[in-house]
């Protein structure tokens, strides 16, 4: 479409619109069609996965937008208001609350004292993600200092060689951010941190997805390599994998619903991702048990929720 046609055609996005154009570099690797090194497969079924959850989530959770006719499209338009406001309303629990729950040491029996807390951890895991694995002991204090360093090289070759098609699913999904919709629907008491790393639509959760599939990597190594682990010691990896996705939301620049979509697309990639089925195992469980946000959308009530749930139980 062109510019002229652009300006001479109504937009039909009602009260919701689309995020925009995501930065340069991003718009470049969001147009990547290869598999991620790690894919166990072809770039057949690499495509066929990443239209099979865009139709998913399309279907079940947001819809996508259209820029040719600047819609929205999908069987989830007409529940986006619904759920905005499920959302919105949640994350009004978190920043009315006192104290704030991101200010609260992060939940890590096994860890070295003194806990950091939730805050503490979400500033410096926003835009460098080299220091999402420095943070290893403070979940699990049996680990000596070359453990770490053994783990920080792990985690990083999970994560290039595991992430992949984040970005391309945010372009299509196009969700406007919390504090974009909080004001277009009222919530004048919004509050949020800074986040300088939320320069891309809302869904899915980079930092939620991105943390799934690099931890899962080191719990894919740890089965590889055969690894004793003890019961502590999964328990501190699977928290770590759904906290930094978690702080997104208690720090309200993502939407819990954001966080569902985000497993969704975890879970359903991990057979073509992780080489060991018990990787995916793992991940279920530390969502379902262990993931602060899952609580609170469960201890929420909203029926708009279960269905989500439910299909992340099934994922």
């Amino acid at each position: 479409m062109s510019e002229k046609e652009y300006l001479s055609t109504p937009a039909s996005w009602d009260i919701f619109p689309p995020w925009g154009f995501m930065p340069q570099d991003n718009l470049a690797a969001a147009a990547k069609t290869v598999p991620p090194p790690d894919w166990i497969g072809g770039q057949s079924s690499f495509l066929k996965w990443r239209n099979d959850t865009l139709q998913f989530i399309q279907d079940s959770i947001w819809p996508v937008f259209d820029p040719q006719s600047m819609s929205w499209t999908g069987k989830s338009v007409p529940t986006m208001k619904a759920l905005t406001i499920a959302d919105l309303d949640l994350l009004r629990n978190l920043y009315t609350s006192s104290p704030d729950p991101l200010t609260l040491p992060i939940s890590a029996p096994a860890g070295l004292p003194p806990r950091p807390t939730q805050q503490a951890l979400f500033q410096d895991e926003d835009v460098m993600v080299p220091k999402w694995g420095r943070f290893f002991r403070n979940y699990d204090r049996s680990l000596s200092d070359s453990d770490v360093l053994d783990l920080l090289a792990i985690f990083k070759a999970a994560y290039l060689g595991k992430v992949n098609s984040i970005l391309w699913l945010k372009t299509k999904l196009q969700r406007p951010r919390p504090w974009q919709m909080a004001m277009i629907l009222g919530y004048s008491d919004f509050a949020c941190y800074e986040a300088l790393s939320a320069d891309t639509p809302s869904m899915v959760c980079g930092h939620c997805s991105q943390a799934l599939l690099a931890l899962g990597g080191v719990m894919e190594d740890r089965i590889r390599t055969g690894t004793s682990m003890t019961s502590a010691n999964w328990g501190a990896l699977q928290q770590l994998a759904v906290d930094i996705g978690d702080r997104r939301v208690l720090a309200r620049v993502h939407y819990p619903s954001d966080s569902i979509a985000s497993w969704i697309m975890i879970l359903k990639m991990s057979e073509f991702i992780f080489a060991y089925p018990k990787v995916k195992d793992l991940l279920k469980d530390a969502i379902m048990t262990k993931s602060i946000v899952y609580k609170l959308i469960q201890q929420s009530g909203g029926s708009i929720y279960q269905p989500m749930l439910d299909a992340v139980a099934r994922a």
